[in-house]
């Protein structure tokens, strides 16, 4: 888990785009093959994509949203992350996790100067992604690399992971290249391996890489366009001078481009973050109250405009490995509400709707939520809104960036509105389990009595998620095992996972087909 805004996920679809066939508003088929293209017209033979051309293509050094983009077009990596978040092998062969143990074997591919590639250049590269901010993170699990042999090298981790595969997204650079440069001393791109290559009398132009491993482009080139800051790229983008564009929709923001439209899956959970330290939020029952009377659809339609995915559980809902295992309702559930509410005392309502105790104690709590991100205010406004209906008062505390983190921090909050981008691993250990690193508000592990003690001594709750987590991480438990006990647990709310998406230009009727 992290709360980086990292792009590989995301921008390993730009890439399929240029590798898969299928149909273009089904972008779940993008890591399928067999298409032809019988009846479709004349193939489109160039592009334009736009770039920055003061920045590097070093994957490892660039900086740009374009010039990374640009660069999965130039570097492959070993596995790719298809957008129902499934790995597939790209340069390995094959990836095989036995408990700490990952064994990758490369296959027989060769970089763009017809030089193979080999176990080297896989280290290299990876010693050069463990100092790069956009891919250190991925090895957060990682105790070590060896080179086994030419082709063969074994991953050592901390701790099992079993969707370790999912992160071996970093890009492979020739050993060496990354410090090559022209007659006038001037750095250019270091060697890889992907579909395109920059022309050697040309950096703006792409031309098909003729020692790429996978089936050959359609595409005879692809121009790049200078687009140095975001004034410049909303305006080619308007006026459709490129024909590929993709956004994260970050708070809602989007540049339209006219031609098609394909959502993608983002692994961006949005959630409502609880302090579980809080006397009436430590009642779980008071918990999946909270999450009943969630209308997650209502709000994807109004706070994302249907770019989003209302969340079924703690993972994304169109991950296979989770299917089946997670339960939540898109829908409120009045029945489940009122009965959870009344369970834990809350049978009255008072003159203003608002549920009470026999006491009078009214049933309220307090939102904390990033003022800045205009998304979130209208997100915690319709939740206030709809925990209203159930006499549940909500009072908004919007604050500045700053302000929320060091709330955040300090535990001085009941409920926030949260948002992490979940590792293409789905490891969310770092949001659920005490100490991780945006755990705001998570309890240490539950303990209940020991019946059968004489000393009145407690045990480990054995069915508790964090004592199920340590469980996964020894290879003891599956990743069903964790949803399923996440959702008995409801550490926190999940809402939904957002979307992204890209446009392509009209001359694009299957740009999947066409770059096959």
């Amino acid at each position: 888990m992290s709360v980086k805004k990292v792009t590989v996920l995301i921008l390993s679809l730009v890439m399929l785009l240029f590798s898969a066939c299928g149909n273009p508003e089904d972008v779940s088929s993008v890591t399928q093959s067999g298409n032809s293209l019988s009846g479709q017209a004349e193939a489109l033979k160039t592009l334009q994509l736009l770039y920055c051309e003061n920045d590097t293509m070093n994957p490892y050094k660039t900086v740009s949203k374009v010039n990374g983009e640009v660069g999965l077009l130039i570097f492959d990596s070993l596995v790719k992350v298809d957008n129902n978040f499934k790995a597939v092998l790209s340069l390995a062969e094959s990836v095989e996790i036995k408990q700490n143990i990952c064994t990758v074997s490369l296959k027989n591919a060769k970089f763009s100067d017809s030089s193979k590639v080999t176990s080297k250049d896989v280290f290299f590269s990876y010693e050069l992604a463990l100092e790069s901010e956009r891919y250190s993170y991925l090895f957060y699990n990682v105790k070590g690399l060896e080179i086994k042999d030419d082709s063969t090298l074994i991953f050592t981790l901390k701790r099992h992971d079993p969707y370790f595969a999912s992160l071996l997204t970093f890009p492979i650079l020739k050993e060496g290249s990354d410090e090559l440069k022209n007659e006038d001393n001037v750095e250019i791109s270091p060697i890889g391996s992907g579909k395109f290559v920059q022309a050697k009398d040309n950096s703006a132009l792409l031309v098909p890489n003729k020692y790429y491993h996978g089936e050959a482009t359609k595409i005879s080139s692809i121009t790049l366009i200078n687009a140095p800051d975001s004034e410049s790229m909303e305006h080619y983008v308007k006026i459709g001078a490129t024909d590929i564009y993709y956004t994260n929709l970050a708070d809602n923001a989007v540049i339209r481009m006219s031609g098609h439209k394909s959502s993608v899956n983002l692994n961006n959970l949005v959630y409502i973050g609880i302090n579980n330290n809080y006397a009436p939020l430590k009642n779980d029952t008071m918990r999946f109250a909270l999450s009943a009377a969630i209308d997650r659809n209502e709000l994807v339609r109004l706070a994302y405009y249907g770019e989003a995915k209302a969340a079924n559980g703690f993972f994304h809902p169109d991950w296979e490995e989770t299917a089946g295992y997670q339960s939540i309702s898109a829908d409120s559930n009045p029945k489940i509400v009122i009965e959870n509410l009344e369970e834990i005392g809350y049978n009255k309502l008072d003159k203003d709707g608002f549920r009470t105790t026999k006491s009078g104690s009214k049933l309220s709590f307090n939102l904390l939520v990033n003022k800045d991100s205009s998304s979130k205010l209208d997100l915690a406004n319709e939740i206030a809104s709809q925990l209203l209906e159930y006499g549940i008062r909500i009072n908004i505390k919007a604050v500045s960036y700053e302000d929320y983190l060091t709330y955040l921090k300090e535990g001085n909050f009941q409920l926030y509105i949260g948002e992490v981008k979940v590792l293409p691993n789905m490891d969310i250990s770092s949001l659920v389990l005490p100490g991780g690193s945006v755990a705001y508000g998570i309890s240490e592990k539950v303990t209940v009595p020991d019946d059968s003690a004489a000393d009145d001594s407690t045990v480990i709750d054995s069915t508790d998620y964090r004592v199920i987590f340590e469980g996964y991480f020894e290879g003891k438990n599956t990743i069903a095992d964790v949803s399923t006990s996440l959702l008995s647990s409801m550490p926190l709310i999940p809402i939904a996972y957002r979307n992204g998406l890209v446009f392509s230009s009209d001359k694009l009727e299957n740009p999947d087909a066409l770059f096959q």
